[in-house]
């Protein structure tokens, strides 16, 4: 009877030309002598089916003289063999029994699982052993019932979880026969081009229908989610074929029906429905959105960021917890703050509902970029005491790529930044301030700073390589033929950092500038600046929550904040949020995007004589409105992070809710 290391045997000579038997003995991990009797098995598997031998080359090894078409035989040979003819390694045969249990509805026997894998009862019960803590550790327990056998008991998420987790298992070996199988024919399977497919399903028609969604999304998702959520879906088909049904949370699908994703999720269902004669209900169309809000996209044309504050708010401490660790400084890179920002929000989707994203770099990126893993793992340790769950080492990977790719990309700006000499005819004080400022403005690389009177001896005397000089900055006429030299005067002035921007690359936006007085757009202010007496509102009578909104709107719009269609959007965001606008108990924070009106950066505070309640169960009824206008992603922040540290205080509630005068609300933020 074949093993899997005799069908290993098989392929590895029908790879190559000739072997030796110590060659394949090293390879496998075992005696020379095993393999000799191996080969006496093939041989005589392969003689029973009239197929190609293996043969012996005197002084060379062994070889396998077969053309395509032999080789073609053999392996229909190999997958159609019986159970008679194959026997399972313990690792095929826990996979094969976790499957079937996963399966099955009814209970099984152990003496039908010993016929059919052919090994003994004792196998078997030691094999469970295995297979029971293995389905432990995905919530489902293993019921035993006398005369009867075994069967799971699990609600169908954590089942569906359990087999998306055991299809996706590194040690599962898709190829084994006998398990392929049985895959094949009951689950997923992957082929020689590593493509998924399940039963008889038209996979081509679940990958159309997942593009529409990108579509319908103005998004595209990166591979790997691609293929989770192909997977997903196809699982959830056959259990619906099956009638094994999803059952969701009434407040959570509530609050998914207001998302976009759950439009295009009920779009796939009506395709899939029809194509698989299948009937798909609410929580089945709720599952398949939360799985949408969980996909990672690589590109974004536009999006609905319905929490993009909180997220953003998220990102800076991220980097910022980074930088602590680190060392380093990302300020001003962009990419980071956008790609991480992009990231999180499906990334938190999928710890808030257990679902797993397998990372397959996860080994390189630990190998290669030990150091900042440990450092991603540290500065996401606030987010995890935040959210009261652990992020798996998948998720770390996934953020530790974000932060080593602008390490790299630092270093590279650091390797191209053009080196500069600064020469100044007044000494080296004035020099300083022009090099402090000339940093501050360029992103460049200041070989030293040098008077005018010194400037050819300090040359000489460091015997400096002309070539590692880019360009020389100097206040004052100088003799240099050979290295390219601007001339500036000693206070920089608008014109001179205009003439610098030809040859260097601004490190901030001063060509929005003048005067050298940063753009106020650029500008992130503090909570206090944003907030004073003309922006609060206390105990006010309201009905609903619709009036709250359009109360503390219009104190950003009577201050120039916003457009009156503002209000409107923070209603809308609301209507598309659910309960998620309740932050905290007792305090709702609505805000709208940048594009539906905000004119500047500002916020509004207004307390209620009575709650009000937004159908959060946990956090109604709210008291304390606290409504956001943002002019993009970035220049709130500041505000937001004192705004959420001030708010976590044991006391802010309460403080604000007692505070009798707007004076009394400020100097409680002021102490803060």
């Amino acid at each position: 009877m074949l093993n899997r290391r005799c069908i290993t045997i098989i392929e590895m000579l029908m790879e190559s030309k000739i072997l030796t038997v110590n060659e394949i003995s090293k390879c496998l991990g075992v005696s020379e002598r095993t393999i000799r009797y191996d080969i006496d098995k093939i041989n005589f598997f392969l003689m029973q089916n009239n197929l190609k031998m293996i043969t012996k080359k005197a002084g060379k090894g062994i070889y396998l003289e077969a053309n395509t078409n032999d080789k073609n035989n053999i392996r229909y040979a190999i997958k159609n063999m019986n159970t008679y003819n194959y026997i399972m390694s313990e690792n095929e045969r826990i996979k094969y029994i976790l499957c079937l249990l996963l399966k099955s509805n009814k209970y099984v026997t152990i003496d039908s699982m010993a016929r059919e894998l052919s090994v003994c009862r004792s196998t078997i019960i030691k094999d469970l052993d295995k297979v029971k803590a293995w389905l432990k550790t995905k919530n489902i327990d293993v019921i035993s019932k006398k005369a009867h056998g075994i069967k799971i008991e699990a609600n169908e998420g954590d089942i569906r979880k359990a087999i998306i987790s055991l299809f996706s298992d590194q040690n599962c070996d898709y190829n084994d026969y006998k398990l392929s199988e049985f895959l094949s024919r009951n689950f997923i399977e992957k082929n020689s081009i590593n493509k998924k497919r399940l039963c008889d399903l038209d996979v081509n028609f679940i990958e159309k229908c997942i593009k529409s969604a990108e579509k319908q999304l103005e998004l595209t998702f990166s591979d790997e989610a691609f293929d989770s959520l192909l997977v997903h879906i196809m699982i959830a088909i056959l259990r619906l074929k099956n009638d094994k049904k999803i059952e969701m949370d009434e407040n959570e699908l509530k609050s998914l029906k207001n998302k976009k994703e759950y439009i295009v999720a009920s779009h796939m269902a009506v395709m899939i429905g029809k194509k698989f004669n299948i009937k798909i209900p609410e929580d089945e169309i709720g599952y398949i959105t939360i799985h949408l809000l969980s996909s990672n996209v690589v590109n974004i044309k536009n999006i609905e960021r319905d929490d993009w504050i909180q997220i953003g708010i998220y990102v800076s401490k991220l980097i910022e917890n980074f930088e602590k660790v680190s060392g380093l400084n990302f300020e001003g890179d962009n990419q980071l703050f956008n790609g991480l920002t992009q990231h999180i929000r499906p990334m938190l989707s999928r710890i808030k509902h257990n679902i797993v994203l397998k990372n397959p770099l996860l080994k390189d990126i630990k190998n290669k970029f030990g150091k900042t893993f440990i450092q991603t793992r540290i500065s996401l340790d606030f987010l995890e005491k935040k959210l009261g769950k652990k992020f798996s080492e998948d998720e770390i990977g996934y953020i530790c790529i974000y932060f080593q790719t602008a390490i790299e990309r630092n270093l590279a700006n650091k390797k191209y930044a053009k080196n500069v000499l600064i020469v100044c005819a007044t000494g080296l004080g004035t020099a300083k301030f022009i090099e402090n400022k000339i940093i501050d403005l360029f992103d460049i690389k200041v070989i030293n700073t040098t008077s005018s009177r010194h400037y050819e001896e300090f040359l000489k005397n460091q015997n400096f390589d002309e070539n590692k000089v880019d360009l020389i900055i100097s206040t004052v006429k100088i003799d240099e033929k050979k290295i390219k030299t601007l001339y500036v005067n000693p206070i920089l002035s608008q014109k001179d950092i205009s003439e610098l921007s030809k040859y260097l690359p601004l490190r901030r936006k001063y060509n929005e500038c003048k005067n050298e007085i940063i753009d106020k757009k650029l500008k992130k202010p503090s909570l206090i600046e944003v907030l004073d007496e003309n922006t609060i509102l206390l105990n006010q009578n309201v009905d609903n929550w619709q009036q709250a909104i359009r109360l503390g709107g219009n104190l950003l719009y009577k201050n120039n904040m916003i457009e009156s269609r503002y209000i409107d959007g923070m209603i809308r965001t609301v209507n598309n949020m659910g309960p998620y606008i309740a932050i905290l108990p007792g305090i709702a924070m609505p805000h709208a995007k940048p594009e539906d009106g905000a004119i500047k950066i500002g916020l509004s505070l207004l307390t209620l004589k009575k709650g009000i309640n937004f159908g959060n169960k946990e956090n109604d009824p709210i008291r304390i409105i606290i409504s956001i206008v943002a002019i993009d992603q970035e220049t709130h922040i500041k505000m937001m992070e004192q705004l959420m540290n001030m708010m976590e205080r044991k006391d802010f509630y309460s403080s604000i809710i007692n505070s009798n005068s707007k004076e009394e609300v400020i100097n409680f933020i002021k102490q803060c």
